[in-house]
C-alpha cells in the first residue's frame, strides 16, 4: 500500500483523460475534461508513467502524459480551483452484448 499526498496541481491537457481505479490501468472509473485542474501525488515508484489522484475522496490513477503540472503561480490555478467530479463512464465502455440485455425481456401470463 502506498501512501498518497497531493504534492502538486496538474491540468488535464487532453479532451477525455481517463481516470482507473487501480495501477494497472484495466479498470476505468471515469474521466477528467480538458482543463480541469486536479491534485496529483508523485509517479509510482515501479511505474513512472502513472500518477495517483484523489477523485471524490477515492484513490485513483491517471497517466502522467495527459497531464501537465501547473506552478503555484499561475494566475489559472486561483479561477478554476476545485475538485474534479466523478463521471460515470460505464456507458463510454459498454460492448454490444451489454446493451442487449438491458431492457430485454419477455413476460408470460396464463389465465
Amino acid at each position: 500500500m502506498e501512501n498518497t499526498l497531493a504534492v502538486k496541481i496538474a491540468q488535464v491537457i487532453i479532451p477525455k483523460a481517463i481516470v482507473y481505479a487501480d495501477e494497472d490501468l484495466t479498470a476505468p472509473i471515469g474521466h477528467v475534461s480538458n482543463g480541469k485542474l486536479i491534485p496529483v501525488g508523485k509517479p509510482l515508484l515501479h511505474k513512472t508513467e502513472i500518477v495517483p489522484v484523489i477523485i471524490s475522496g477515492r484513490l485513483a490513477y491517471i497517466h502522467i502524459q495527459d497531464i501537465r503540472y501547473v506552478s503555484e503561480e499561475d494566475e489559472e490555478l486561483e479561477k478554476r480551483k476545485g475538485a474534479p467530479r466523478e463521471h460515470k463512464i460505464d456507458q463510454e465502455f459498454m460492448t454490444t452484448e451489454d446493451k442487449l440485455t438491458e431492457n430485454n425481456f419477455v413476460t408470460f401470463s396464463y389465465g
